[in-house]
């Protein structure tokens, strides 16, 4: 049996953002991250720093 295996590259990628104009259409967390953090640990009174591709 044949496995169907992709690559990512840098090629797909650039071809991938030239076509999405809006980020927030690609990538809108919301208050996502936050959401399923709090039912992690108390944030009141704390900074919270998140980390990511810097888009």
């Amino acid at each position: 049996m044949k496995e169907n295996i992709k690559t990512s590259t840098k090629d797909h990628w650039e071809k991938f953002w030239e076509e999405k104009k809006e980020i927030n259409q690609v990538y809108s967390t919301g208050d996502r991250i936050f959401s399923n953090l709090k039912s992690l640990a108390e944030f009141k009174g704390k900074k919270i720093l998140e980390v990511g591709a810097g888009s």
